[in-house]
């Protein structure tokens, strides 16, 4: 993110995450995540998430367990969710995996703005 401006100005940055390949109707993306940026006149900054992959989770077809299933999950990151500056895709590898308690894996999503 830069800030082009001559004046000192302030962003939030917001994540959103969607994950199509699911056997349950998901929102077309949920917000998992913002950052609030303050940047001088020409300065920039990279900002990273890093976030636990139950962010993901969602109760499975048989509505007992909470689970990530493998498949693309599109990340995007914008000023809004209408607002979308950037996006990126990758792939949960592996079994369909239940959820519980400390049973959390993490994962980053680092981006630039321009």
């Amino acid at each position: 993110m830069t800030n082009t401006g001559k004046r000192r100005g302030t962003e939030v940055v917001q994540l959103y995450a969607a994950d199509t390949a699911t056997g349950v109707t998901l929102p077309a993306q949920q917000f998992v995540g913002f950052a609030r940026v303050d940047l001088e006149p020409g300065a920039s900054r990279t900002i990273t998430f890093v976030l636990p992959t139950s962010v993901l989770a969602y109760t499975g077809a048989k509505g007992n367990d909470v689970v990530i299933e493998p498949g693309p999950v599109e990340m995007s990151v914008g000023s809004s969710s209408s607002d979308i500056k950037s996006m990126a895709t990758f792939t949960v590898t592996g079994k369909t995996r239940v959820v519980r308690g400390p049973d959390r894996a993490f994962f980053s999503v680092a981006t630039v703005s321009t």
